[in-house]
């Protein structure tokens, strides 16, 4: 898994808008569209470095986290990082 892309999947594709984890604990506690604002609102330099990459980026297939969420039907997902593309 690659933070900036590369052909495969990243954080952002895999476990924020995939909601796909092997962890079995907590699941029930996990609010993945409240980790994707996190991470799109952050203020700190090296979040904003490191998350426009991500946000590029495309997974093996050649979808961008914008493709993945629009598949999903994440409405929220789709309109947040609709912004955050432009």
């Amino acid at each position: 898994m690659s933070a900036t892309g590369g052909g495969h999947e990243h954080v952002v594709h895999q476990r924020v808008l995939k909601e796909e984890s092997k962890a079995y604990h907590n699941f029930s506690g996990r609010n993945y569209d409240r980790c994707l604002a996190l991470l799109l609102d952050s203020r700190q330099p090296a979040v904003q470095r490191m998350i426009q990459p991500a946000i590029d980026a495309k997974d093996h297939l050649g979808n961008t986290p914008l493709h993945v969420a629009s598949f999903r039907s994440n409405d929220g997902a789709v309109r947040r990082l609709d912004i955050t593309v432009d």
